[in-house]
């Protein structure tokens, strides 16, 4: 789910000082480099992406909460990125900073926070931290049980991860 997207109907539920928090001049900067990054997203260039995108996320380390929604856009946008380029681990430790935010956008239970724990659980999955993706897959499941119901592709899928995850650990 693209966040931009659903900035404006955010925007009506949280107080835009949590939107816009962080040193102004740097959102800002953030703000205009998105409409660059999302054009490199839809060209593929992720290696582009991942540098440029890097290089603004490290430069302004602190001045800017994860819950500012022009980081968030922007760490989805690493996210992606990462995962294209097999970089799980780097993926997963953007996908990480980007939940806290979620869950203060999106009430409970939201899909949009299901399919960004189902995405991270399959990260851990994949890098052999098979605890963690059980309790992330499980969060997902139970978020989007209700909101696409028990037998939607999605949860089905999320099934079938929660069994190779128990089925994982029971061989340990």
């Amino acid at each position: 789910m693209k966040l931009n997207v659903c900035i404006e109907f955010i925007s009506e539920y949280v107080n835009d000082a949590d939107m816009l928090a962080g040193a102004e001049k740097v959102w800002r900067k953030l703000k205009e480099a998105l409409p660059y990054l999302e054009r490199l997203q839809l060209e593929q260039k992720w290696t582009e992406l991942l540098s440029v995108g890097q290089a603004l996320v490290d430069g302004h380390s602190g001045a800017v909460p994860d819950t500012n929604v022009y980081l968030l856009q922007l760490l989805d946008l690493l996210l992606d990125a990462c995962i294209s380029l097999g970089q799980y681990d780097t993926a997963l430790q953007f996908g990480t900073r980007t939940l806290q935010p979620y869950r203060l956008y999106y009430t409970d239970p939201h899909p949009a926070c299901g399919v960004q724990l189902m995405r991270l659980g399959k990260l851990q999955h994949l890098l052999g931290r098979v605890e963690e993706a059980l309790q992330s897959f499980r969060q997902a499941y139970d978020i989007l049980k209700v909101t696409h119901g028990t037998e939607h592709t999605l949860t089905n899928e999320l099934q079938e991860k929660l069994l190779e995850c128990q089925a994982d650990l029971s061989r340990d």
